[in-house]
């Protein structure tokens, strides 16, 4: 092989390296627009702290939200973790026999008041986690009503 080749190859080599290296990074830097929790960020990105959390309204906890799920990931919190982060639920539903009443499902009024979820009446956005008694790993899930998704 001739020094130019090499040269060409070593050239092609690295230029398809810095490629690839900035695909991965502009990858990282695009949010997910299907994922609950990067959307809550359009909210707002105060820090959250319990105390914070306990003293604010509806609007100011809206605005922490997003950084409570950076500082605990959803998959390592547990019903008894969310209560006693984030307190009892400040909403309930029109059906009698909701998770959401039984206390099962915690959820939380956040946002801006002047949004209504008409069936329910609830006001705001609705965070609602979802837990799954008979899952053996107790996985927790979220729901945001109205959906923040595009």
């Amino acid at each position: 092989m001739n020094y130019r080749n090499l040269l060409y190859t070593v050239i092609f080599t690295l230029a398809l390296t810095g490629s690839q290296s900035l695909l991965a990074e502009s990858a990282k830097k695009v949010a997910n627009p299907f994922d609950p929790i990067e959307n809550l960020k359009r909210l707002g990105t105060e820090e959250f702290t319990p105390e914070a959390w306990a003293n604010a309204g509806q609007e100011e906890r809206g605005r922490m939200i997003w950084s409570f799920f950076q500082q605990y990931k959803l998959s390592e919190l547990t019903l008894g973790k969310i209560r006693e982060l984030l307190g009892p639920s400040t909403v309930t539903s029109n059906n009698e026999y909701s998770p959401v009443n039984s206390g099962l499902w915690p959820a939380y009024s956040i946002g801006p008041e002047e949004l209504m979820w008409p069936p329910e009446n609830w006001f705001g956005y609705t965070l609602v986690f979802i837990v799954n008694p008979w899952d053996t790993e107790n996985k927790i899930e979220i729901d945001v009503t109205p959906t923040m998704l595009p």
